[in-house]
This record gives C-alpha cells, structure tokens and sequence, in this order.
C-alpha cells in the first residue's frame, strides 16, 4: 500500500466494491455539474444583485471563469461520458455564493479522497486508487487556489 493510499484509508468506512470505470464516471459528472454551474454563472449580468459594485460582479465573473476553466479541465482527465445538464442549472448558478461554495467543495474533495483510498485498498484497485487520489489532489490544489483568490 502507497503513503498517499495509507495517509487517506479509514477502515471504518464503508465502501461498495465498484468498478474502476463506475467510480470514474461519477466523478467526471461531479465536476461537470461544477463546471456548467459555474459557466452559467458567469453569463448572468447582476447575477450579485442591482446593489453589487463593479469590483464584486467583476471578482464574481473571474471566480466564475477559474471555476468552470479548472472542472471542466479536470472532468476531462476523468474520461468521457454523455452527462445530461440538469434543467435546473441556471437556478442554481443564480444563488451560488462562491465562498460557500468553495468551502463545501473541498469538503467534498476530502470526503472522496478518503472513500477512493478506503476502496482502493480493501479491493485490491491501489494503482487506480492513486491515479484517483492524484486527480482528487489536482480538485483541491485548484479549489484552494481560486479560494485564495477571493
């Protein structure tokens, strides 16, 4: 077993045996929702309200761009599926509040670290597992970066 495996295991946690493919896949439609939200986001004009300054629209569109530019870079190194875009996405990217939205992210990006490193180990998949992990490590450097940012 890796460091990088062994750093992230718990053996308390449960986790299904799922095929490296499958995992794969929810990933990559994980990050597109991501990415689409946010590309929608940075089309909508006053999108912070008719009482937000130009530097917050601007800062708002920026973070927006960052946001859609790294999820859909990274959704592609997940490899390919045919996600149907939720009707709902604009509603969604109309209330996004970047912080928040950042937080939870890297909340959720630690959450998968230690599920796919649990999986990995106790279903013999380290060398996937690892690509995984480095993926994961890729989300959360750029999500840290966009945070500082902010």
């Amino acid at each position: 077993m890796t460091d990088v495996l062994t750093r992230w295991f718990d053996p308390a946690l449960p986790v299904l045996d799922q095929p490296p493919e499958e995992i794969a896949l929810a990933e990559r439609e994980r990050l597109i929702i991501s990415a689409v939200t946010a590309q929608a986001a940075s089309t909508m004009k006053r999108r912070l309200g008719s009482d937000a300054t130009r530097n917050e629209l601007t800062a708002d569109k920026r973070i927006s761009r960052q946001v859609a530019f790294f999820t859909l870079n990274l959704a592609n190194r997940w490899g390919e599926s045919s996600y149907e875009v939720p009707r709902e996405i604009n509603m969604i990217a109309a209330h996004i509040n970047w912080v928040w939205w950042l937080e939870d992210k890297l909340v959720v990006v630690v959450e998968r670290k230690r599920w796919i490193a649990t999986w990995a180990v106790r279903f013999k998949h380290e060398k996937e597992g690892n690509i995984f992990l480095n993926l994961l490590e890729q989300e959360e450097n750029s999500l840290l970066r966009v945070q500082a940012s902010l």
